[in-house]
């Protein structure tokens, strides 16, 4: 009979041990969507609107990057920085190096074009031109808007070429 009860015990312990062990584990998410989860490599702020993208276009030539980032369709806007194509931290003050926003992705002229404040910051462009991760950080229009362009890309898509 003492048997039986140990035997019992065990079984008991064995079973809420089971139990508690089947937790489900908590999920990391960005955003969620309809239970899937999506993050981006560019996060885009300006004007106070944000949009969010994967792949950076551009061409490298000369030393230069001339970039572009479409958030959608050619009705949603784009965005293009140019700046020297290797790691370093460039200002916009005296040189031709810029951000620029246009309110629409096929319009011709830029909405608005960073000042001579700010800078674009290269953090890395992978060796085979594949992935870079770029920090933007301008004032755009007139001197003294306030009107801050913000992007930061990690790891985003390099493709070559345009869109």
């Amino acid at each position: 009979m003492k048997n039986m009860f140990k035997m019992m015990g065990v079984a008991l312990l064995a079973g809420a041990m089971l139990f508690t062990a089947c937790k489900k584990d908590k999920e990391d998410t960005a955003n969620t969507n309809n239970g899937t989860t999506t993050t981006h490599a560019i996060s885009i702020s300006y004007n106070g609107n944000t949009w969010n993208a994967d792949t950076i276009y551009a061409e490298i030539n000369g030393g230069l990057v001339n970039a572009s980032i479409y958030v959608g369709t050619d009705d949603e806007p784009l965005f293009t920085f140019k700046c020297p194509a290797e790691v370093g931290v460039y200002g916009f003050a005296g040189t031709d190096w810029y951000a620029r926003y246009y309110a629409m992705a096929s319009d011709d002229d830029p909405t608005a074009v960073s000042t001579q404040t700010g800078s674009i910051n290269i953090r890395s462009i992978s060796d085979n031109h594949d992935k870079i991760s770029v920090t933007v950080s301008a004032e755009m229009g007139e001197a003294g808007s306030g009107n801050m362009l913000s992007v930061v890309a990690t790891d985003a898509i390099l493709v070559m070429g345009t869109k």
